[in-house]
């Protein structure tokens, strides 16, 4: 997030409309504070703390902005992406598999400063881009909900009610028979 901050307080100068919000919460959050104040930009900068509705933190966004070092996968970026937000987000987790630079997203080197910086403002400054980046989002979101939804839906059964593989079979019948009758 620091990379962020350093990218805003650059950004500012040029578009004083910018505006940051760190969502989520850590032992680094009274460092980060203090760097935006430093930089200049503490006014451009809002820490929100813990989110317990992420929708509503992506409602008042433009663009997502994922600069991790290391990244498992980097769901937080494909449930922006889904929700329609631009994504900007250094190379790790799902860049290049789910968010593909120029295509969907714009992917920068983990720890460059001025790559972020000007895949920001190319988010800022290009439309058409942006609207393509939207669209090309959607293809995208209906093949991981396609692949992934089914599969996590059967996960959570599992565990909650210790459901087994006849449970899906049962559950393959009843469509058919609802099919059928309907």
């Amino acid at each position: 997030i620091s990379i962020q901050l350093r990218a805003i307080a650059e950004l500012e100068k040029k578009y004083p409309y910018t505006r940051l919000i760190v969502a989520g919460d850590g032992p680094e959050r009274k460092h980060l504070e203090k760097m935006a104040r430093e930089l200049g930009v503490p006014d451009r900068v809002t820490f929100k703390g813990t989110v317990k509705d992420v929708v509503s933190v992506f409602a008042g966004a433009d663009c997502f902005v994922l600069t991790s070092h290391e990244e498992g996968y980097g769901l937080a970026a494909v449930e922006a992406a889904c929700f329609g937000l631009l994504v900007v987000m250094t190379d790790v987790g799902c860049a290049g598999e789910v968010i593909i630079n120029g295509k969907n997203g714009i992917v920068v080197p983990v720890g460059d400063k001025q790559a972020l910086v000007r895949a920001m403002e190319k988010i800022m400054k290009d439309a058409n881009m942006r609207r393509a980046m939207q669209e090309a989002h959607k293809a995208v979101c209906q093949k991981i909900y396609d692949l992934v939804w089914p599969r996590f839906l059967f996960a959570k059964a599992k565990k909650i009610i210790g459901v087994d593989d006849n449970f899906v079979q049962n559950l393959k019948f009843f469509k058919i028979v609802k099919d059928k009758i309907t």
